[in-house]
């Protein structure tokens, strides 16, 4: 009699093959051919009666910059990495191809899961297929607790793998969003996390010419903002609802008008950032929106700081008290004095503490 190993046989699965046996985590952008890939710590995770290896087709889109490329890295039945296997396990895509997710499963049930490492500026991707030897089954649920983190390149996990003085040849060689606050909150909580980052850009201002181009708020309403595609539209807010979204913005507003406040006037912020507080509101009607702010700093004789909580105070003022400030612990020791994946784990702790007191 044959072995239960013995009749499994290698499948190949389109995007369009995969429906109902997939579940897509945070925002991905659905493509006449395939899914795209953008945000940091987005990806996909499946189940499936397996063993051997695990292959993905991959590709850099056409709206790719020349010589951005991507990393993602497979995780199976819900294994925490280290930063360490992170480094060994991750798979660089910069061309059209099949590249090796997960290898040496033994015969069993196993969850499957892709994790992009990279934020959208430096490397887009899509996904275009998936083989593997055995049968897919219905994909796992996604967790009840949703959380939504938009952010800058803290939040994308920038340069946590290196030391602060450390040569940064390409970014994406040391950005590991698998290890930013973010991901590892989403771990401890248990939560379906969405993630909007874009290193250099603030909620106002950015480090870019012109300088208001580089606000997040102007890309937040789209699905994939640097997917050119036709079919990138506008994010469906009433698809995914969050509980508890997590703003961290200010500290590129902040960097890159330290030396010049007329740049950028106490009062313009204050504006902006009650509307963008209102829109997250009127498109969360019920959701906890926490702005966390610190971990490089608040810059300015701590002069974000005081405006970020007279934003939330202004909320308060205006009835709606679901709006909160909590302050994360500052880690400078990352390459170009980002905060370290130790940084990330300190600060997803003391967030992990505020939500818990919150929601008592």
């Amino acid at each position: 009699m044959a072995s239960i190993k013995e009749t499994l046989t290698e499948k190949h699965f389109t995007p369009a093959q995969l429906k109902g046996c997939i579940r897509y985590n945070g925002r991905v952008t659905f493509l006449k051919e395939g899914v795209g890939i953008d945000w940091t710590g987005s990806g996909f995770v499946i189940k499936a009666h397996c063993c051997g290896d695990v292959y993905v087709q991959l590709a850099p889109p056409a709206e790719n910059q020349a010589g951005n490329y991507s990393y993602v890295v497979g995780v199976v039945d819900g294994e925490v990495l280290t930063p360490e296997q992170v480094l060994e396990r991750r798979v660089r895509v910069d061309a059209d191809g099949e590249y090796q997710l997960v290898s040496g499963l033994s015969e069993g049930v196993h969850e499957i899961e892709l994790v992009k490492l990279n934020e959208p500026q430096i490397g887009l991707l899509d996904f275009r297929g998936l083989t593997l030897c055995g049968d897919l089954l219905e994909p796992p649920a996604a967790p009840s607790l949703r959380m939504e983190f938009i952010g800058d390149s803290i939040t994308g996990g920038l340069n946590n793998l290196c030391r602060n003085g450390d040569p940064i040849p390409c970014i994406q060689e040391f950005e590991d969003g698998y290890h930013a606050y973010n991901s590892i909150t989403a771990r401890v909580l248990h939560a379906d996390v969405h993630v909007v980052s874009l290193a250099g850009w603030g909620l106002v201002v950015g480090w870019g010419e012109p300088r208001e181009d580089y606000a997040v708020p102007r890309a937040y309403d789209y699905t994939s903002f640097y997917r050119r595609a036709a079919e990138d539209a506008r994010w469906d807010f009433d698809s995914w609802k969050p509980d508890i979204v997590v703003l961290n913005l200010g500290t590129n507003d902040s960097g890159s008008t330290d030396d010049d406040q007329s740049l950028l006037s106490d009062e313009t912020f204050l504006e902006k950032a009650q509307a963008f507080l209102l829109h997250l509101r009127q498109v969360y009607p019920d959701a906890h929106i926490v702005w966390a702010l610190g971990m490089m700093g608040f810059g300015g004789n701590e002069r974000m700081r005081r405006l970020t909580e007279e934003a939330v105070a202004r909320r308060h003022q205006e009835g709606d008290k679901k709006v909160s400030f909590l302050p994360l612990p500052e880690n400078r020791e990352g390459g170009n004095t980002h905060p370290t994946v130790e940084g990330h784990e300190k600060a997803a702790a003391v967030l992990c503490e505020g939500l818990l007191l919150t929601a008592r």
